[in-house]
């Protein structure tokens, strides 16, 4: 695969993660699971909302920002014996790779290097949004590393 086959099925990777996203916190419970109970019927709340493609919308990024700040191994790490979260926080993941690598990858080579792209994909973008809250915020770097290290227990650029 050339690079720019890689870079395009990476791209759409990245866009089948956001409903995969949306499945995994509606289904199953992935603020409940996250929060230790904490949160709950996040999901349930966003069914006020009148206008349906707006409440999936607003879960589909819920779930992404989810899925993207809550690291598998930190729920390994802090949640063994829950094996729902770990469900949760893996199945988008899975399920976002299988179909991308299914729509672009001709061999199994292929679809690492589009599973790569997509992890890789997303690494850049977070990255960049961090250097940007940095240079607009003056404590912007605080401010985030603060509320990442108070729910996950990690530095933000890990």
């Amino acid at each position: 695969m050339g690079f720019k086959r890689v870079f395009w099925s990476g791209v759409v990777g990245m866009i089948v993660l956001i409903p995969m996203s949306w499945i995994s916190f509606r289904f199953l419970n992935l603020t409940e699971g996250l929060t230790g109970g904490l949160l709950e019927n996040i999901d349930d709340a966003l069914s006020i909302i009148t206008v349906p493609v707006i409440e999936i919308i607003a879960g589909a990024f819920i779930g992404l920002a989810l899925v993207l700040l809550f690291p598998i191994h930190w729920c390994i790490y802090y949640r063994p014996e829950d094996i729902g979260l770990v469900i949760a926080v893996t199945v988008p993941w899975i399920l976002c790779c299988v179909i991308a690598s299914g729509l672009f990858a001709h061999s199994p080579r292929g679809g690492i290097h589009t599973s790569l792209a997509i992890g890789i994909g997303y690494a850049i973008i977070l990255t960049v949004g961090y250097i940007v809250l940095v240079v607009a915020l003056p404590m912007g770097s605080a401010i985030l590393d603060g509320l990442l290290l108070g729910l996950t227990d990690l530095p933000y650029l890990v």
